[in-house]
């Protein structure tokens, strides 16, 4: 049981960062040349960065209870 939460730990941790590094990555650009709504607006930008962080704090959060989860198996 021990193993296997430290394996979902892992891997949730590193599916977290890849996330991360996919929000960081989006580039959002001035304003002074766009439209101030729709999918290619700074908030459009922003709503996907916010997405891709949203779905890395998961992972990160599975991450986190795996690893206490297995902390905890050795003590019982």
């Amino acid at each position: 049981m021990y193993v296997c939460l430290q394996w979902l730990s892992a891997i949730s941790a590193l599916i977290a960062a890849a996330f991360w590094l996919c929000s960081a990555l989006i580039h959002i650009p001035d304003t002074l040349d766009m439209a101030l709504s729709g999918r290619n607006s700074p908030a459009g930008y922003m709503k996907r960065q916010s997405r891709w962080s949203a779905v890395a704090a998961l992972f990160a959060a599975i991450s986190a209870a795996a690893q206490a989860a297995a902390l905890l198996s050795t003590l019982l």
